[in-house]
């Protein structure tokens, strides 16, 4: 089995790369990254709290596992190079998850929401016309990231992709409250036509906020970072999770918006990552969306979580009035039974997943700026 995995050098790339490494049944993975996430944490002046490894290194780190590996370094917008790894390796499964993921850097100004639908659709677009035009349809299994984000905040209880309204399904979606998460929207879109009208076996994850930093095939070390991924914790590219533990490790006060009692859909890397692996090794007969999700918590409770953790000593959290438009007193309600079976295992458990994540930052000695949760840059 050949797999493409692009978005290697991101936060779940990386993991679900060396998560596969040891996988019989794979016997070649070709990573594609042109590590321009990197250069977006300067351009707001942030940095990853813990060290990841260089590209020369995880090159060689793939490279050691099986000599068939590759990591290319490139521009996935450009049709030509695309079209060029596709039709020299025909992969069994691509997964799909480059992309610009953060809301707020979408927002920044004209330029950046730009970029972030061009850049985003445009991956996605160079991957469907490869895979039709090399004839790949009934060989190449497409894994693509969407987003729960896709969804907004309706007040229903949220389907796994589609609603059913007479007897028919009808794609769900398109509420999106960001440029970044509208792009996502513009990937169903095209996901929809590809398998309408090129038969292209597709399958969407929409996949919740992401967190934790342990995965199957972790190693914690001091002497080596190759087996670290990112951990963000700025306005631009941190989630919330990552910014109030970041605030709890620094004796920074957490500060909630408003009540703090609107509720979001959370997943663990952990569990991100088993189940695109599963995806992989047990792929379904056809495609599908599943909502990549295990918990749905607000963002209070997750808070006192953080607060309740044995290494964190006097920290207070403070409400503070909500900048944003939005319901804060919102349910969440979402389906995810389909997923449930492709993770084939139970969720870890939110408190665990924070709990890990606390201790690995302090056994790697995380570099933690407090100026990231006063300002914007």
């Amino acid at each position: 089995m050949r797999i493409l995995i692009t978005g290697a050098d991101g936060y779940i790339g990386w993991p679900l790369t060396v998560s596969l490494l040891k996988n019989k049944r794979i016997k070649q993975i070709v990573c594609v990254d042109n590590l321009v996430r990197r250069k977006w944490l300067k351009e707001v002046k942030s940095n990853s709290a813990i060290k990841i490894a260089s590209l020369k290194q995880k090159r060689d780190f793939i490279k050691n596992e099986n000599k068939n590996n590759f990591f290319y370094n490139f521009d996935l917008n450009k049709y030509s190079k695309v079209n060029s790894i596709i039709k020299k390796y025909k992969f069994n499964t691509i997964i799909n998850l480059a992309a610009q993921p953060s809301a707020p850097y979408s927002f920044l100004n004209i330029s950046k929401c730009n970029f972030t639908q061009n850049n985003n659709n445009q991956i996605l677009r160079n991957i469907i016309w490869s895979i039709k035009e090399n004839k790949l349809q009934k060989k190449t299994k497409l894994i693509h990231s969407t987003t729960t984000g896709v969804y907004g905040s309706p007040k229903i209880k949220i389907p796994e992709g589609f609603i059913k309204i007479s007897k028919e399904n009808y794609p769900f979606g398109f509420m999106a409250g960001s440029w970044y998460h509208m792009s996502k929207c513009n990937d169903i879109n095209n996901l929809f036509l590809a398998k309408k009208v090129f038969g292209i076996d597709a399958i969407d994850l929409r996949t919740a906020i992401t967190i934790g930093l342990d995965y199957e095939g972790f190693e914690l070390s001091n002497k080596t970072k190759v087996y670290n991924t990112r951990f963000d914790y700025d306005f631009f590219f941190g989630v919330v999770v990552n910014r109030f533990i970041a605030m709890a490790l620094t004796n920074f006060n957490i500060t909630l918006y408003g009540k703090g009692l609107q509720e979001k859909p959370f997943i663990s890397l952990r569990d991100a990552v088993k189940s695109i692996k599963n995806l992989i090794i047990y792929p379904p007969k056809k495609g599908g969306v599943f909502n990549q999700m295990t918990k749905i918590l607000s963002i209070k409770e997750i808070s006192k979580k953080i607060q309740s953790n044995k290494s964190i000593r006097n920290l207070k959290i403070i409400n503070i009035k909500n900048p944003r438009v939005e319901n804060e007193t919102h349910k969440m309600k979402m389906e995810n039974k389909k997923f449930i079976t492709i993770l084939r295992d139970k969720p870890q458990k939110f408190k665990e997943t924070i709990d890990n994540t606390i201790y690995i930052l302090n056994y790697l000695n995380a570099k933690i700026n407090k100026k990231k949760f006063i300002k914007k840059n």
